[in-house]
């Protein structure tokens, strides 16, 4: 019988759990399970503690609490406003630079980081996660939750590349009575053609494009984020693709912003991820978010069709304009005020 205890006591695990789990009425046994061949003593070595059996399970705890918040923070935002920021495609991280932009333009409200890749490389957040409606519906979520613990509040969303298909999307399936105030889409690889129609429905100001035709990473693009087809906004920028009275009123709100070879002063060289560099967020970008009034010299897509609508009248009206001679606006100095 001794020679039998011990076979049972080196064959109970180790773990207090497991000893614990194979007591199932420990208030009646007393520390022993009955069997149908008699009593079994717990040997008390099960019942000792490791010294990291506490710190594992709170470990994975405090790692859960980081992941769930590593889109909005480890709390919701109480008042004030609040940047939404989606990175793009694969491990690439530019939201310290944009966030450091805003900071040294003047910004104090709160910087949110939505974590949308599936971390499965780069081209399968392009493909196939910038187009999962489930990871834009958590965008939303998050929008609608915010807005509605602050009506007044101001929310702006940006995002760099296959990012600005999960913002499209996300603003799509927002609620009717739903709105952010602004939407930056850095060097968006969203189709140029891609209707913004429903998405400006829940925009309240403006929603800005970066592009550059040096971009060369949209450059070899073959599929975009989006799924739709045609060349990617990021080289040259959104296009309208359908009118009527919703669609004018949308796009006399989205604004390309091109590059130009001044933008080198503030870093943006032309090229994909430069754009979100501090210097010419702090510069370029957070000047249109942070002020309600109309920036100067910006001219929507709707004005810019307007006037080239315009443009192609007049040549149609007149193919052949009279070109001015220079010299006709020279006096003739020997019909001089001669009487």
């Amino acid at each position: 019988m001794k020679e039998y205890r011990s076979r049972v006591e080196t064959s109970i695990p180790q773990q207090p759990w497991a000893a614990v789990g194979s007591v199932p009425h420990p208030w009646k046994g007393r520390g022993t399970q009955s069997k149908g061949f008699g009593r079994i003593r717990l040997h008390p070595s099960s019942f000792r503690l490791h010294p990291l059996s506490f710190i594992r399970p709170a470990v994975v705890t405090l790692l859960c609490i980081a992941a769930a918040g590593s889109s909005s923070g480890c709390g919701d935002p109480v008042r004030g406003p609040v940047v939404f920021y989606l990175d793009g495609a694969g491990w690439y991280s530019s939201a310290a630079s944009v966030k450091q932009g805003l900071r040294d333009a003047g910004y104090i409200g709160q910087f949110r980081t939505y974590a949308w890749s599936a971390y499965l490389g780069p081209a399968h957040d392009h493909i196939v996660t910038s187009k999962s409606r489930s990871v834009a519906r958590g965008l939303a979520r998050k929008i609608e939750k915010v807005r509605r613990n602050d009506p007044a509040g101001q929310i702006n969303v940006m995002g760099l590349s296959a990012g600005t298909a999960v913002v499209l999307f996300a603003l799509e399936q927002l609620p009717k009575d739903i709105a952010v105030d602004n939407v930056v889409l850095f060097s968006p690889s969203v189709s140029a053609r891609h209707d913004l129609t429903k998405a400006m429905k829940h925009v309240r100001r403006n929603l800005y494009a970066t592009y550059s035709p040096h971009d060369g990473i949209l450059g070899a693009l073959v599929v975009n984020a989006d799924g739709k087809r045609g060349r990617p906004a990021g080289r040259i920028g959104f296009r309208m693709t359908r009118h009527g009275e919703t669609s004018n009123a949308a796009y006399k709100r989205v604004i390309n912003l091109p590059w130009r070879p001044s933008y080198l002063a503030f870093d943006w060289n032309g090229g994909h991820t430069s754009v979100t560099r501090s210097k010419f967020v702090a510069t370029v970008i957070a000047p249109r978010m942070l002020t309600t009034e109309p920036y100067p010299l910006d001219r929507s897509v709707m004005e810019k069709k307007l006037s080239a609508i315009s443009d192609q009248q007049s040549a149609i009206r007149d193919p052949h304009p009279p070109v001015r001679n220079p010299q006709s606006a020279i006096p003739n100095s020997s019909a001089g005020g001669r009487s």
